[in-house]
Order: structure tokens, then sequence, then C-alpha cells
């Protein structure tokens, strides 16, 4: 299965483009065998596994991301790219998703100079303030995923979501929970966690769904906020929210071979100086 996601506010057409300005996740995933010793964590339990591999790319920005008036800003300009390698574990109703991330965050990937230009090539504001990014730091980051549907019928299912990840990045903690209506597949099979794998006979439209979810977010430390500790210094941090809310909601297809989601996405502020925020995610998978 071949996966890509992309988050970015200017979807809204609403002239926005800052905070979590830009989200891109790509990923290569495949299904192994799942009585193989060294991957088979639930001997006793008939599990799909997923082997991914991925690529991730975030870009942060301030609310007036095109002032040069670095006392005006509410948060860090940040850059971040990593590549990722995971294992899925899926039931009918739960999905346990472990995950390991190795990359670079700060100036040296060039974003700031990238996304100057690329403005400009589309007669857009011109970003400014990448002088004060978050300093140069090693991204190595451990994640874990739980979901596990509580409620589940044929047309309707209630997943509750867990996560927890450790790093020099990020240290958190969520807890939150997802709303199905519609035409459904178990979650072993489904779209909405990306556990689809090979093409099935069926033909036609397999899934069709209304989702709407959010969770409640506990951020120990944010480095792209406030430094990273193994980085160099950050000419500009600010203090990263303790609790964070999020809420989503919009629409799943599922066909043969390609799967789409879109969905709207509510953020409270990140930073205690910072506002609420909105953007867009589209998802495609395609099915090898």
């Amino acid at each position: 299965m071949l996966h890509i996601t992309i988050d970015n506010d200017s979807f809204l057409f609403s002239q926005t483009d800052w905070y979590y300005s830009s989200g891109i996740y790509a990923k290569y995933a495949t299904l192994i065998d799942q009585d193989d010793v060294f991957l088979n964590l639930f001997p006793k339990k008939e599990r799909k596994v997923i082997r991914f591999y991925g690529l991730t790319h975030q870009v942060y920005t301030p609310m007036l991301f095109n002032s040069p008036l670095v006392s005006l800003y509410d948060r860090p300009h940040a850059a971040l790219l990593q590549l990722d390698y995971g294992l899925s574990y899926a039931s009918a109703n739960d999905v346990l998703r472990l995950q390991g991330s190795l990359g670079w965050m700060g100036s040296a990937l060039g974003t700031g100079p990238m996304l100057v230009w690329f403005h400009d090539f589309l007669d857009y504001r011109t970003p400014r303030g990448w002088e004060y990014e978050i300093g140069n730091a090693p991204v190595i980051q451990l994640k874990a995923n739980w979901y596990r549907t509580i409620i589940s019928d044929r047309w309707m299912d209630w997943t509750l979501t867990s996560q927890g990840e450790i790093g020099t990045i990020h240290v958190n903690s969520s807890i939150g929970s997802e709303l199905r209506i519609g035409r459904l597949l178990g979650l072993d099979n489904s779209m909405l966690f990306d556990q689809f794998t090979g093409i099935p006979d069926e033909k036609g439209l397999l899934e069709l769904f209304f989702i709407i979810g959010g969770d409640i977010h506990y951020s120990f430390y944010n480095a792209t906020i406030e430094g990273s500790f193994l980085g160099g210094d950050s000419p500009h941090v600010e203090k990263p929210s303790s609790w964070v809310r999020t809420g989503h909601f919009g629409a799943g297809l599922g066909g043969n071979q390609l799967d789409a989601m879109i969905m709207i996405n509510y953020r409270s502020p990140s930073t205690t100086e910072a506002d609420r925020h909105k953007y867009v995610s589209i998802k495609l998978n395609y099915r090898l």
C-alpha cells in the first residue's frame, strides 16, 4: 500500500498559513507473516501484521508569518524531516502501532528559503523570520498508538484512541475517540488507520462513512516550541501549552484499490501566547 496525507491550513481558502502550517506524510506498507516469532506480539491471537516505512515533513510558523518583527511572534518557526519505520498489529476491533523515527530539525533542512521561493512563485505573502528558527537538533522518536472499538454494528462504530510518544522533539500522551457512521469495515481492513493491504476480490465501493472525533493531548516537552535539549541555542522560543484539545470531522471513501478521506481539524492553542488553529487533512491510499 502506498499512502500520503497532506495537512495544510491554506486548503481552507481563508488566507491562513500559520502555526501547524504544513504536514506531509508518505508511507509504504506491506503485509508480513504474522507467525514470525520476532514480530508476533500476540502469539495466542490471530492478528494482521503490517510493516511500514515512512517519510514525514512538518512546518510550524507564528500567526504573523510575514512580519519581520520577532517581538510579534506567538510561536517559533520550526521545521523537521524524519524517516519512520514501524509495525502495526490489527484485529477487527483493535490496532496497536509501534513506530521509531530518525531525522533532523532546524535550519540545516533549508525549509525557510524554500518557503520564501514557493510563496514568491505563487505571488503570495512572503514568509519572514526564518532566521529566528528553532535551533538544529536530531530527531529521535519512539511512538505507540492503540485503537480499540468499543461499540460496533453494521452502520456505526465508536473507537477509543490513545498515543504515547517520547524522544528528542516530543514527549506527550493523548486519549480520544472516533465515531463513524456509514458503510464500515473492521479496523483490520479499514482505511481509517491504514490497515487495508492488497487488492480485495470484491469490486466497487467498500467503505463510505462520516467521521467525527477528537482527543485531549498532554505535552511534557515540545522542542518545536521550547528548543531541543540536544540542539544549539534557539533565537526565539515560547512556552508550550501543557494541555491541547483537538477535534475533527470529515468523510472517507474506500474502493477496491483507492481510498480517499478529507477532514477539517481544530486545535486549541499550542503556546500560551497563540490562538486556536484549524487546517484540512487530505489522505489517499493506493493498494498494490
